[in-house]
């Protein structure tokens, strides 16, 4: 747990995460205080070019179900986005052999969470 100004940062990794989350390195939760839960970060372990681009792809095809198609990104790419449910990904590449995707949803106040955090400490 990490506290900097109005946000508890709450952060899961290795034995912390639940055995079904088995291609998960880390999960970090930030919760802000008059908001609450506010944003989800959730960090895959390595994985070789095809497993990374198959994880993405099964990734990004749950959030067309759900939201429709990204309106932000270039799954090409190994980015998309969902601007209106606060929803990111992509993949990038993670030491010399690896490559990870990095899903973000961040909550209905996050903004305003952010904006206070940066008024009370000037930091971006």
């Amino acid at each position: 747990m990490v506290a900097d100004a109005n946000i508890i940062e709450l952060i899961y990794e290795g034995s912390t995460l639940p055995p079904p989350m088995k291609d998960t390195q880390i999960v970090t939760l930030k919760v802000c205080d008059r908001y609450g839960l506010q944003q989800v970060r959730w960090v895959s372990r390595i994985f070789s070019l095809s497993e990374g681009t198959t994880k993405f792809l099964t990734i990004y095809a749950e959030g067309v179900k759900r939201y429709g198609e990204a309106d932000e990104g270039n799954v090409d790419h190994g980015t998309a986005g969902w601007s209106g449910e606060g929803i990111g990904m992509l993949m990038e590449r993670a030491e010399q052999e690896g490559y990870r995707v990095i899903m973000i949803s961040d909550g209905p106040q996050f903004a305003r969470c952010k904006a206070e955090y940066q008024q009370i400490t000037g930091h971006q």
